[in-house]
């Protein structure tokens, strides 16, 4: 099973495990006093106690949060990971309840917080159950999910008053890179408007320097939340004059950061139904609101485009990107615009977006063709290579062939002829695929 002892068993407490190598490189075995073996991992998906890997230390961010509510007798860790932030909450209250995704996460915490309830499941489905809890912390946790916000209204669900959440995530930075399965890192800006979506209030700002971003926030039982909801269910279904609907009645509400998600909601929607006119009324309204916000100088972009008036379209995505580099909406608008004028420009916008959104299909097709329109087809499969790691095994028949065409270019025809046979498993039909056959026929014939 082993190759060597490669730490821990000292570092923080006495149930702490030794680490032993495995067979493989990605493989560790965390050997505990109770005799228990579990296994590790170095990967960026958890931190474990006293092993040095890609994740970063959390422990520390379960400490900022020091008020004592007596309401408080149940807290709630969603996305516990190894279990040592478990532990620390233990300490402090009198029950507590872990739950993750991953059973070999659940089986190490297990050991750690052995004061705990454990509960396997998904943060993103309905279905998990709990004793209702008063307080819960998210500690680098969001930026994993591809669908947070769902996440958030379901914990929503969970909590008793005061409902009370602590989330800590990653800071973004234009020049960040993320190591998958991390897919997403936060702007205070970005952070807030996923909380409201999520139907959290901030309630205090813990951490805003540093590698971490942390707060303090409440659920709150705001009516416009429900409606925003089911609103992008109905625009995700095609659905648009119900979603419509639902964004007026969205808008309605008396919360002003939430009334501006609503608009934005609500002006795409105008926007899908050809309703312009509208739709610029409605994001000028939402400008003023919050002038801070780029989203709004980037549909506005977007219309100037749809208009036939690029110049002032380039004009509102530069003006976006200044206000906020970190939103990716802007950023892409200054992509798409500048590609024919400005082709350096542009890779270098859609390489932020594409740091801001690694998993994100669109930016990273959009990535290689920048990168193609320089010569630069070594970056454009790096792209697509770190792209497949956010798959999770799902692979397109598409994203097979653009991956062929860029190795061909780049003189790797072997590894060209594998994508091209897994693309034909996953689409042997495709006009794309006979194509690119022909054309890898050709160079070894």
């Amino acid at each position: 099973m082993s190759t060597g002892v490669i730490g821990g068993g000292e570092s923080t407490g006495s149930v702490d495990p030794l680490y032993v190598q495995g067979g493989r490189a990605d493989e560790v075995w965390a050997h505990f006093r109770s005799g228990a073996v579990v296994q590790s991992t170095r990967e960026r998906t958890r931190h474990y106690p006293g092993l040095a890997g890609a994740a970063p230390p959390t422990l520390p961010y379960y400490f900022r949060f020091d008020e004592r509510v007596p309401q408080v007798t149940h807290v709630l860790d969603a996305g516990c990971g190894s279990g040592e932030g478990l532990r620390h909450l233990a300490r402090s209250y009198r029950k507590t309840t872990g739950i993750d995704r991953e059973g070999r996460a659940i089986a190490f915490a297990r050991q750690v917080a052995k004061d705990s309830r454990l509960v396997q499941a998904c943060l993103q489905s309905s279905a998990y159950r709990t004793e209702p809890a008063q307080l819960a912390f998210l500690v680098d946790v969001l930026g994993h999910l591809d669908q947070p916000e769902r996440a958030l209204r379901t914990l929503s669900e969970r909590l008793a008053p005061p409902r009370m959440l602590v989330v800590a995530e990653p800071k973004a930075t234009a020049d960040q890179c993320l190591v998958p399965p991390a897919r997403r890192a936060f702007s205070e800006r970005g952070l807030h408007s996923l909380l409201l979506r999520g139907g959290f209030q901030i309630e205090k700002w813990l951490i805003v320097e540093g590698p971490f971003i942390e707060v303090h926030a409440a659920a709150h039982r705001d009516p416009g939340v429900v409606a925003l909801s089911d609103a992008e269910t109905h625009f995700a279904r095609g659905a648009f004059e119900t979603a419509l609907e639902l964004t007026e009645r969205s808008c309605r509400t008396t919360m002003p950061g939430l009334k501006f998600e609503a608009m934005l909601a609500r002006s795409r929607l105008l926007i899908e139904l050809h309703r312009r006119d509208e739709a610029t009324a409605l994001l000028l309204e939402a400008q003023e609101l919050d002038p801070t916000d780029a989203r709004p100088l980037a549909a506005l972009s977007q219309l100037a485009l749809m208009a036939g008036n690029d110049s002032r379209a380039l004009a509102l995505a530069k003006e976006a990107v200044q206000v906020d580099v970190l939103e990716l909406s802007g950023v892409c608008a200054l992509g798409s615009l500048s590609r024919e004028t400005e082709p350096r420009a542009a890779l270098d916008a859609w390489l932020v977006a594409h740091a801001l959104a690694p998993d994100h299909t669109g930016v990273a097709m959009q990535v290689c063709e920048a990168a193609l329109s320089v010569d630069d087809c070594a970056l454009a499969v790096t792209v697509l290579e770190r792209l497949r790691r956010y798959s999770g095994g799902r692979q397109e028949a598409s994203q097979s062939i653009a991956m062929a065409w860029l190795l061909a270019q780049t003189g790797r025809t072997l590894q060209a002829s594998l994508e091209a046979k897994l693309a034909e498993t996953l689409d042997p039909s495709s006009r794309e695929l006979a194509e690119l056959q022909a054309f890898l026929a050709q160079l070894s014939s």
